[in-house]
């Protein structure tokens, strides 16, 4: 990889990320620009951790194919195993992201002198998941909630038919999210190459609501609805959590280290840790560890005019609904009737997903 062509691509970091979004895009756009420009400045100065760390930041602010090539370039610079093992991650994150890119050629040998370097073997193809499901009946629930800590989007309660369907028990994880990586019909988790978040068993996070739904139909299913998942974690009596009533720390990874004294950890755990965070239909990990994405758009009055059977959320929006509480949540965003809301594009460190099925 020439030194012309590395600064040439940092360059076009800057040019790119200009052309994106207004409004609160503009926003993340122009914060991408800020650490993107600093993270070139510190490269060109040698400094190339401090670089990494820039480019991460603006990445996180306004995903951009070319800030991975960056952030492979930093961690080629520094060097040694684990540094070379990221820099290989970035660089067929790179590629899989820039599908048109000129220079592909050239990253593919240049991740071969990286492999030859590691003395690693390519790597073994992922079986496809095969992952426990609970069916859910057809039938009503009660969704929304009159509780206290309710919130407007949340009321008014209503009944709600449904018909029936299946739901993962578990939300997808690491390991099963790369079956979707290696057919390159997914991109890889942000957070990837984060010993905090990469645990094979720990659910998959940061990864855009797009992907997410392109692995649930990989695996013939699609994100459930928001009624379908709420009608999963809790049944039909209309209970604010999962397990009944009480917001009980030792039940669901949620609040964070501080807000359960010490008893959670902070982080996604792995996805069976919680035998109590399990709702009336057995699924598991409602409450906590990490948020969903589901289907739908996200309306705050969608409550008043959608229909009682099967409802499918508003026809557009901005916003994709988030559904549970995850692990630095407070507890009353772990009811399950609780509604949150994030842009589809957004690659959060507490948002995973699961996907349903038709029934069988």
């Amino acid at each position: 990889m020439t030194a012309t062509r590395s600064a040439a691509l940092m360059a076009a970091t800057l040019g790119a990320l200009l052309a994106l979004g207004s409004g609160q895009v503009e926003a993340n756009r122009a914060e991408a620009k800020r650490h993107a420009k600093q993270g070139k400045r510190l490269f060109d100065l040698g400094k190339f951790a401090e670089a990494a760390e820039a480019y991460e930041k603006a990445y996180k602010a306004k995903p951009h194919p070319t800030v991975l090539f960056n952030l492979a370039q930093c961690h080629r610079r520094i060097g040694g195993s684990a540094h070379l093992k990221k820099a290989l991650f970035y660089y067929e994150s790179y590629l899989r992201n820039a599908r048109k890119a000129a220079d592909k050629a050239a990253v593919k040998k240049e991740m071969q002198k990286i492999r030859d370097e590691l003395s690693l073997p390519s790597p073994k193809p992922v079986a496809r998941p095969e992952r426990p499901r609970r069916q859910v009946p057809a039938g009503q629930f009660t969704m929304g909630s009159n509780s206290r800590g309710a919130r407007a989007d949340e009321r008014p309660p209503r009944r709600v038919t449904l018909s029936a369907f299946a739901i993962d028990t578990f939300e997808v994880r690491n390991a099963d999210y790369q079956y979707c990586v290696q057919k390159k019909r997914c991109r890889p988790s942000r957070v990837a190459g984060d010993k905090r978040f990469n645990a094979p068993d720990q659910p998959v996070v940061a990864v855009s609501w797009s992907d997410a739904a392109t692995y649930c139909r990989l695996l013939g299913g699609f994100l459930p609805s928001e009624a379908q998942w709420e009608k999963a974690a809790r049944g039909s009596d209309g209970r604010d959590y999962p397990w009944g009533k009480g917001k009980l720390c030792t039940s669901a990874n949620f609040g964070g280290a501080a807000g359960c004294s010490g008893r959670n950890p902070g982080v996604p755990e792995a996805v069976d840790a919680r035998a109590a965070d399990i709702s009336p239909h057995g699924v598991r990990n409602m409450a906590g560890n990490v948020s969903e994405w589901v289907a739908d758009f996200y309306q705050r009055a969608y409550y008043q005019v959608a229909p009682s059977r099967d409802p499918g959320g508003p026809e557009s929006g901005v916003f994709r609904v988030v559904r549970g509480g995850h692990y630095g949540s407070p507890a009353r965003r772990a009811r399950v009737s609780a509604r949150h809301r994030h842009r589809p594009q957004e690659l959060r460190e507490d948002i995973g997903f699961r996907c349903a099925y038709p029934s069988r």
